[in-house]
């Protein structure tokens, strides 16, 4: 009984430390594949590299932001899962920062 208590608590506590710990994100460099104006903001999909696999991102830049920052993108992903993925422009926080 006693064991089994003592599993259950371990378990309870790894399972406590592994919700703490934050998402690792990583960083690359994306290429527009399409773009749509939607008002002053631009509709992109991206398409970008991570390991072996290539990937495609949509979402929403400021119209005037893009241009200016040179019509670049980078893509910020979740390291085990690069399908769950966000663009951001140069300028913006690095993908880790809040």
């Amino acid at each position: 009984m006693a064991a089994g208590l003592v599993l259950v608590l371990l378990a309870g506590y790894w399972w406590w430390q592994q919700s703490r710990q934050p998402t690792l994100r990583s960083m690359t460099e994306g290429t527009v594949t399409s773009r749509a104006a939607d008002g002053d903001n631009l509709a992109l999909q991206v398409r970008f590299r991570a390991g072996a696999s290539t990937h495609t991102v949509e979402g929403r830049v400021d119209k005037d932001a893009f241009e200016w920052q040179g019509s670049k993108v980078w893509v910020c992903y979740v390291t085990d899962d690069p399908d769950e993925a966000t663009i951001r422009l140069p300028y913006d926080p690095l993908c880790n920062v809040k």
